[in-house]
C-alpha cells in the first residue's frame, strides 16, 4: 500500500507523511547461527522483514483503544470487545515490517548497542529510489481514542461488508503501525509496511524482499568496532560496488563519538 493512500486517513487523525529522507540506516547483529543466512541476502540484494507480532514491542498496531465506558451507545458486549482485539492483533501477523534509522552514525551508539549485538554486527546504508512504501514512525505519549472507526470496524467483519468506507477504516488501523510511545523516539525510526494477504506458515517469522522491490539500493556498509565477519563484509562491498567503512573511536578526540574510517575493498 503507497503512501498517498494512507495519507487521508493520516489527516484525519491529525498527522501527515512528512519528507522521507533520501537515505536510511538498517543496523544488524552478526552472530554466528545467522551470519550466512543475512550475508547471502546481502549478496542477493535481500532485505528481511519481520512480521509485526514477533518485533520486540508488544503493543505494535494497538494504537488505537476504545472507551469502555461509552462503548455501550455503540450496543457492544464484552465478546465483541475481544473479538475486536483478536483481529486487531491478527493483523500483526501478516503484517510485514523493515525497521530503518535515519542516523547519524556517529551519534547512534544506542542503535548500534541494541540492533548491531553491541557493536559485533554492522549498519547498512540505503539510498533511497522509491518513498513510496516508507512510513515516519509517529511517537506519541498516549494511544488514540477510536470508538466509532473501531465499531463500524467490526461490523463490516461481521457482516463482510467491504465498500469504500471499510477500506477507508482498515486504513486508520493499518496507520497504527506507524505509532509507537515517546520511549523509543531514539530510534528515529521508519518503516517499510508490506501487507501479506496469506498468513506465512507459522514457523517463519517473516521473509526476505528484494531491495528493488522496496525501492532501496546499498551504498555502503558500516562495520562494527567488534564486528566477526569483515572480510566477508568487505567482499560483499567489492562484489556489490559500495562504500565499506570500519566503525572506530579515536581516544585524542573529545567527543563522545564512533568515527566511521573509509577501507580498501580491493582483493
Amino acid at each position: 500500500m503507497k503512501q498517498q493512500d494512507l495519507k487521508p486517513a493520516l489527516i484525519d487523525m491529525g498527522f501527515e507523511i512528512g519528507l522521507i529522507p533520501k537515505e536510511l540506516y538498517k543496523y544488524s547483529g552478526c552472530t554466528e547461527e545467522d551470519k550466512e543466512k543475512k550475508l547471502k541476502a546481502l549478496r542477493e540484494k535481500n532485505i528481511w522483514l519481520c512480521c509485526a507480532k514477533y518485533l520486540n514491542d508488544p503493543f505494535e498496531g494497538l494504537s488505537l483503544y476504545i472507551d469502555q465506558h461509552a462503548s455501550h451507545r455503540y450496543g457492544w458486549k464484552q465478546a465483541d470487545v475481544t473479538k475486536l482485539y483478536k483481529v486487531l492483533k491478527s493483523l500483526g501477523e501478516n503484517m510485514l515490517i523493515g525497521s530503518f534509522a535515519d542516523s547519524g552514525l556517529k551519534e547512534d551508539m544506542p542503535l548500534w548497542a541494541h540492533y548491531a549485538q553491541d557493536h559485533r554486527g554492522y549498519c547498512l546504508q540505503y539510498e533511497v529510489i522509491d518513498n513510496h512504501y516508507i512510513y515516519p514512525v509517529i511517537y506519541q505519549s498516549k494511544r488514540h481514542l477510536a470508538n466509532e472507526t473501531l465499531s463500524c470496524f467490526l461490523k463490516d467483519i461481521q457482516n463482510h461488508d467491504y465498500e469504500k468506507d471499510s477500506v477507508e477504516r482498515f486504513l486508520v488501523i493499518w496507520s497504527s503501525f506507524m505509532i509507537k510511545h515517546t520511549v523509543w523516539q531514539y530510534e528515529k525510526e521508519y518503516r517499510v509496511l508490506k501487507y501479506e494477504m496469506q498468513k506465512p506458515p507459522r514457523s517463519e517469522s517473516g521473509r526476505y524482499v528484494t531491495e528493488e522491490e522496496l525501492g532501496l539500493r546499498l551504498k555502503a556498509v558500516y562495520i562494527g568496532e567488534k564486528c566477526s565477519c569483515r572480510k566477508e563484509l568487505m567482499e560483499v562491498g567489492l562484489k556489490r560496488g559500495c562504500e565499506v567503512y570500519q566503525m572506530g573511536f579515536n581516544p585524542f578526540q573529545e567527543e563522545f563519538k564512533l568515527t566511521p574510517q573509509k577501507v580498501a575493498v580491493s582483493p
